[in-house]
């Protein structure tokens, strides 16, 4: 957001300036660097959990800015799904700051606590991410109405958790590659409807779109009714575009609007698709960039 110059404006861009600084030359105590991100660690009862952050580099005048949880996969890491989803150009340009978590061993692969195939985790992810956003709050300039958690495959059941759980913490959610687990389809009580966008592929064997009962993992379909239903969807717009490089690869996209006419849950289906960041070269299709357009829409 520009505004003119006012003193807070001149004092939180002050800020701004010198923590970009201090991220990029000045670090002490647990530091390293991935490219332009900068890995940093905060205790959450009595354990280390880690974190990578991308500060943009602002004008003057900016401040309040959005922030993007982005979350890796099951056996995967934040370097990795740094590597998959990389938003920090993206983050530069529409001025948001953007963290990669990194999660917990279990059975000796990093993971989100999602129920099911993570049922026997104790890790307090939840905590992390509470934790976390009030820590980054105190340190930087963030509008904490505009908070967005999105992840891949477990990192996308992640993100739906956390708008279930914790509808106070995130504005809106994005998964690619993931759904709901059984646990969490069923424990999802709030009454506030989280905005929501799924990405999945038609050819996705890890996680299909008919789901898989055996290991509790929802249909997709069944997750966009449930929450279409927590965010009072009652207008249906089917939009189908076609990319421009194969006809194998369209994207189908179905847009669901509550009763003001305002998009309230999305989900794209990618024709071919697999288990992945679903990026497509040059066919003008690019999850990062489709999930940063739906989440921008929403605060708290």
């Amino acid at each position: 957001m520009v505004n003119r110059f006012t003193s807070s404006s001149i004092h939180w861009t002050t800020i701004l300036v010198l923590i970009t600084i201090l991220l990029s030359t000045c670090f002490t105590g647990h530091s390293q660097s991935l490219g332009k991100y900068r890995s940093q660690r905060i205790d959450v009862n009595g354990i280390q959990r880690d974190y990578f952050i991308y500060v943009p580099q602002t004008k003057s005048g900016y401040f309040d800015l959005p922030l993007v949880l982005n979350f890796h996969g099951y056996g995967l890491s934040a370097q990795d799904q740094i590597e998959r989803s990389d938003m920090s150009a993206l983050a530069q340009k529409e001025h948001f700051i953007l963290v990669y978590p990194q999660g917990s061993y279990l059975n000796g692969k990093r993971h989100w606590r999602v129920g099911s195939y993570t049922r026997a985790s104790r890790a307090e992810d939840i905590a992390f991410v509470e934790k976390l956003i009030d820590h980054l709050a105190e340190e930087l300039p963030i509008d904490k109405d505009k908070v967005y958690a999105c992840g891949f495959s477990n990192g996308g059941y992640f993100s739906l958790r956390l708008a279930c759980t914790r509808p106070d913490l995130v504005a809106a959610a994005a998964s690619v590659g993931g759904t709901m687990s059984q646990e969490n389809y069923d424990g999802c009580l709030t009454s506030r409807g989280v905005p929501v966008f799924l990405i999945n592929g038609s050819q996705d064997a890890i996680v299909p779109l008919q789901g898989k009962s055996a290991k509790g993992y929802m249909p997709i379909k069944t997750v966009i009714q449930k929450w279409c239903r927590k965010n009072d969807c009652n207008y249906r717009s089917n939009q189908t575009f076609t990319l421009d490089c194969a006809e194998q690869n369209n994207v189908e996209r179905i847009r669901y609007l509550d009763g003001n006419g305002t998009l309230r849950v999305q989900q794209d289906v990618v024709k071919g698709g697999g288990h992945e960041w679903l990026n497509i070269e040059g066919c003008g299709y690019n999850s990062s960039r489709q999930i940063w357009l739906f989440l921008r829409r929403f605060s708290k």
